[in-house]
């Protein structure tokens, strides 16, 4: 499908490093997960009361694990579709999913945070270019 094509694919913004950025912004939010609070349950003595607050503590867990389930399977789909809508308006083939780089992309941005900034363009096209030459010759 060209860019001309989908519906879902608008023109490339004048500042696409901007979009870039706000994209693998989506897509490490989504990545990176929420970490599970645990909740503090009733220590377990003879009473029915005692009994009681640890059956809640474990209901209040049991539940507190099906919201976070819920919120990765939303950040989930909106991560794949953040990534979809990126090969589709770009013209990827879909084959490039299958490379081992496409992987190794995936992980350093889920391993580099919520927070992770993307290089800009000019430091793409110059600094992490000439970095990557020098490492790899």
């Amino acid at each position: 499908m060209s860019r001309a094509q989908s519906s879902e694919c608008q023109p490339l913004p004048s500042d696409y490093t901007a979009a870039k950025a706000a994209a693998i912004s989506a897509v490490t939010n989504i990545l990176v997960g929420l970490p599970l609070q645990e909740t503090a349950a009733a220590s377990a003595s003879g009473s029915s009361v005692a009994a009681a607050a640890s059956n809640q503590g474990s209901n209040d867990k049991t539940e507190q694990r099906a919201i976070v389930r819920a919120f990765k399977r939303a950040r989930s789909s909106a991560a794949d579709k953040a990534i979809m809508k990126f090969f589709a308006c770009e013209g990827i083939p879909f084959n490039k999913a299958r490379s081992s780089w496409w992987r190794e992309l995936i992980s350093a941005v889920s391993a580099a945070g919520p927070g992770y900034v993307p290089p800009t363009y000019n430091a793409m096209r110059s600094t992490l270019l000439d970095n990557l030459k020098s490492s790899t010759g």
